[in-house]
């Protein structure tokens, strides 16, 4: 059994790199520039409402990476605990489509895989090396995967095995 596809969630503090980023930019350009006076002048608001502003952005920025943190920390804790589901089986009902971009869905025992490879989160499986062909009908595989809401989220997929096409019969 080879792996063709696993993710790699890592959640880390490097996450918030660029909220401290943000804020050094913040302030620095409140405290240094004759850029933020200008600004405030234009907009004809107060530097300190402007400040204010500003870092009421910068605390929802880093609410929304707190929130990102703490869901890459569930999905790497579901992973390393081996809490992942699986099915074995082979690829059944394949379809591709491409408008703006790719969507492809498959199924293996009455599990639905979706996923675009725009939409699709980088640390789930969305089928990036869509030229080499791997995924396709009667392809035999197993599929580790998290469901949440109606996704279920690959994380790997092994190859089984190669299943002969029904000409090949």
């Amino acid at each position: 059994m080879s792996v063709y596809f696993e993710s790699l969630i890592e959640a880390n503090v490097d996450m918030f790199i660029p909220h401290v980023g943000f804020l050094i930019f913040i302030v620095a350009l409140y405290n240094f520039s004759p850029f933020f006076d200008a600004i405030s002048g234009t907009l004809k608001v107060k530097k300190q409402k402007l400040l204010a502003a500003l870092l009421t952005l910068f605390i929802l920025a880093l609410l929304v990476g707190v929130f990102k943190f703490v869901k890459f920390s569930n999905y790497e804790k579901i992973i390393k605990s081996n809490e992942l589901l699986s099915v074995k089986g082979c690829i059944e009902n394949y379809q591709s489509t491409l408008i703006s971009s790719r969507g492809e869905s498959f199924e293996i025992k009455d599990v639905k895989f979706e996923y675009n490879n725009y939409g699709t989160a980088k640390y789930f499986f969305a089928n990036r090396k869509y030229g080499d062909n791997f995924i396709k009908n009667n392809q035999c595989v197993n599929v580790y995967y998290i469901p949440e809401n109606s996704q279920n989220h690959i994380v790997k997929i092994c190859l089984l095995y190669t299943s002969p096409s029904p000409r090949d019969s």
